[in-house]
């Protein structure tokens, strides 16, 4: 049985959450960002070195330091199994990336809602849609209908490719897009999110109505933290 999802609790009453990839292996990390006051850790089985045994020790980290743990799902394809399995293991909440179509994200919702129909689970389980490919852009309105959705995160790494703009993650066409998206969705009442990489990024974002923030990822977080050490360290000589 899922524990309270005091992620998903922030987010249907319109507060803004904070969180980021992890990548590192050691529990530890996710130790440090629960007491650090983040909301959410985003194990991230896509790009990130884990094994189904390791996802586990991360989830039970989470519930340990009272942060809410979502799994990203490996693409190129939807794997609904390892859905099925992440939940199982306890996580309470599930990203998807790539996401392009209404019929994708109706195949997750009912993912979601069969293992949770199967072991008698309340309505814990967080699903986040990440938004990176235009054909997603051009499918927006109807992916926002999408009934079960909980967030639309927005990736512009992957959306500056198709866009055909590699890397460049705050050229106008991407930023524009964006700042669209992120007012239909919250038009309709979905709440959208945003990756960023600094300060600066995160405080444009909420201004643009983003209450989902993904910050960075730890190990990016962590080489920042260190550089800033050395380099403040070094101008006192």
């Amino acid at each position: 049985m899922l524990s309270e999802n005091s992620l998903k609790e922030k987010i249907i009453s319109d507060q803004f959450v904070l969180g980021t990839f992890v990548e590192m292996t050691g529990a530890e990390v996710v130790d440090l960002l629960g007491k650090s006051g983040f909301d959410f850790a985003i194990i991230d089985l896509e790009h990130g070195p884990y094994w189904i045994e390791k996802m586990v020790e991360l989830v039970r980290a989470c519930g340990a330091t009272g942060i809410t743990p979502i799994c990203r799902i490996p693409i190129p394809e939807i794997n609904l199994p390892l859905i099925t399995k992440c939940l199982e293991v306890g996580t309470q909440g599930i990203m998807i990336p790539q996401i392009r179509t209404a019929k994708e994200a109706k195949q997750v919702v009912e993912t979601v809602r069969e293992y949770k129909e199967r072991e008698q689970a309340k309505d814990e389980i967080l699903i986040t849609l990440i938004i990176e490919d235009k054909e997603a852009v051009a499918n927006f309105r109807d992916i926002i209908r999408v009934k079960g959705v909980d967030a639309l995160l927005m990736g512009p790494g992957d959306l500056s490719y198709s866009l055909g703009h590699p890397g460049e993650m705050n050229h106008p066409e991407v930023t524009d897009t964006f700042r669209r998206l992120i007012k239909e969705a919250s038009e309709k009442g979905m709440t959208a999110g945003m990756y960023v990489e600094s300060v600066q990024e995160a405080e444009e974002w909420l201004k643009q109505g983003a209450k989902f923030l993904v910050y960075g990822l730890d190990t990016q977080i962590f080489r920042v933290v260190l550089t800033q050490i050395r380099e403040s360290v070094d101008r006192l000589r």
